[in-house]
């Protein structure tokens, strides 16, 4: 079982032990009876070359998660932002660079993916409803870390920014392996072609200059 902990914005913490159930869940949908639908989303989304897209998702996720990596090291070192002129930028980089992620990556999810496996199962919806709200929670949290970077450091900045780092990074590695389990593997499954066009449209391919960790 996978067990979690992080806090919310009110500084409570909520456990995710809950994963291993939203994990199962999603292998059952996986094994859903509807065989001759997902052979013909596979077949149409081939031939409309979209294929792919599930596995950008993947490197969408990949590249975020390496892009956090040297955030999570930093934590630790006193003064890492505050007289650090290229962590900071760094910092501020991969900020923007979630910035776009969730505007394309997360709202496609929202505004296509979800949706379309909802009508296709119905019964997915105790797996999918968390996934949103936790969308709305690190998009907030995202807003947060913006603003305290933002303003004149009071002289605990750097610790203000390690504990809504911290909190920001544990949830989204949470969030990311659920929706792997959960959505994606679904996905790829059932949806029918124009639906896997229409996520495709609503997530354009990463230009290769975002992936990879550091400033650009």
């Amino acid at each position: 079982m996978y067990l979690y902990q992080f806090r919310g914005p009110a500084g409570t913490e909520k456990s995710t032990s809950h994963l291993t159930g939203v994990m199962a869940g999603g292998a059952r949908l996986a094994e859903h009876p509807w065989k001759a639908r997902a052979a013909r989303g596979r077949a149409g989304a081939e031939a409309m070359g979209t294929e792919g897209i599930f596995e950008r998702m993947r490197e969408d996720h990949r590249r975020v998660l390496e892009r956090v990596a040297p955030l999570e090291a930093a934590m630790g070192q006193e003064g890492a932002w505050g007289r650090d002129a290229r962590a900071e930028a760094e910092l501020r980089d991969t900020l923007a660079l979630m910035d776009r992620q969730f505007a394309t990556h997360m709202a496609g999810e929202d505004e296509v993916l979800f949706p379309a496996l909802l009508e296709a199962l119905p019964e997915a919806k105790a797996s999918i409803a968390p996934l949103s709200a936790e969308h709305a929670e690190l998009r907030d949290m995202l807003e947060r870390l913006k603003a305290t970077l933002a303003e004149p450091d009071p002289g605990d900045r750097d610790e203000q920014l390690a504990v809504q780092l911290r909190d920001f990074i544990d949830l989204l590695r949470i969030h990311i392996r659920k929706e792997e389990a959960v959505v994606i593997s679904v996905a790829e499954r059932v949806l029918r072609p124009r639906e896997v066009q229409a996520l495709a449209a609503r997530m354009p391919e990463t230009p290769r200059s975002e992936s990879g960790g550091g400033p650009r």
